[in-house]
């Protein structure tokens, strides 16, 4: 089970791929326009899984550690909202990037104990 975890920056952010046991099983440094936040996320990180042969069914939650205050969304809700329309899973989003990898994994555990 995996889950994809990126960290919003101005100028370089990084997007990864981890598997439930925290191990990152590919990282890149991108451009995310702030404009196209979540459509540039999406676009990246499906394109690196799918570099690594994992597909939507491979993939159990996206994670992003941003500050809200730095995107055009007026609330983590509504972040989380366009998060979970646009990758069809659940979206986890925190301003610090441990809490927000802590909150993935737990979800992952969540996932499998089912």
């Amino acid at each position: 089970m995996q889950a994809f975890l990126a960290k919003y920056q101005r100028n370089e952010s990084t997007i990864s791929i981890i598997n439930e046991f925290g191990e990152t099983i590919a990282s890149r440094i991108v451009h995310l326009p702030l404009e196209r936040l979540v459509a540039s996320l999406t676009e990246e990180i499906v394109n690196l899984s799918h570099e690594h042969g994992l597909y939507h069914e491979d993939i159990s939650a996206i994670g992003l550690a941003v500050n809200i205050e730095n995107t055009p969304y007026s609330s983590k809700e509504r972040l989380v909202k366009a998060l979970e329309d646009s990758f069809r899973l659940k979206a986890l989003v925190d301003a610090d990037m441990s809490s927000t990898k802590e909150s993935v994994l737990a979800y992952l555990q969540e996932e499998a104990s089912r």
